[in-house]
């Protein structure tokens, strides 16, 4: 008995650990842990001629007075703030919106000391060294699927992903390696939203 008790424990454990390894990044060399807000949700864009149409069609679905959807018309990214996210499952809203020949990316805002931000679907590196690009960088992003990965000089990548998972996993594990200068995803801040007016400008009233 005091065996199966045990292993439950460890089991605990072991997801909550999980669970933590998967609600972080690194920055400056330390852990920045968040919680998920689900009332505010960042859309990305795959082919930018679509963007209009989604916008129409996140317009049908948030009609209450104080839900907010906030856009870029030059840009690539939507952001939903809505009290009603949180109890919406999120794979219908994405089925409900999708368009043909597009991907989308979505992810929950996070909410990191009492600030939020809106990951993307990009991770920015730079290696130590150009070495370890077939050492240390190919052998993590093998593992992954659906990504494009552009080089931007002075042995910095951008890595385009198609799901926050892949985000996350991608930039913890090639901080991990030891062998970067950083790694860490691409984000928008408060401070982001608050100072682009083109956000705030065509925002539904």
């Amino acid at each position: 008995m005091k065996k199966i008790f045990l292993i439950i424990v460890l089991l605990c454990v072991s997801l909550s650990l999980s669970s933590q390894n998967n609600n972080f990044y690194y920055a400056n060399g330390v852990a920045q842990y968040w919680e998920e807000d689900r009332n505010s949700v960042n859309i990305i864009v795959g082919n930018i001629e679509n963007m209009d149409t989604l916008v129409c069609k996140l317009k049908s679905q948030f009609r209450d007075v104080n839900d907010e959807i906030l856009f870029n018309s030059e840009g690539n990214n939507i952001v939903v703030n809505s009290s009603s996210l949180s109890s919406r499952n999120l794979n219908e809203i994405i089925n409900s919106i999708s368009i043909s020949s597009d991907e989308v990316f979505f992810s929950y805002s996070k909410l990191i000391n009492d600030s939020h931000i809106w990951l993307t679907n990009e991770v920015y590196v730079k290696l130590k060294d150009s070495l370890y690009y077939s050492t240390h960088f190919l052998p993590v992003i093998s593992q992954q699927q659906n990504i494009d990965i552009h080089y931007e000089g002075d042995n910095e990548y951008r890595i385009v992903c198609g799901t926050e998972e892949q985000v996350i996993s991608i930039a913890n594990q090639l901080y991990d390696t030891n062998y970067v200068v950083y790694s860490t995803p691409d984000f928008y801040s408060e401070v982001d939203m608050c100072t682009h007016d083109e956000y705030y400008d065509e925002q539904k009233s």
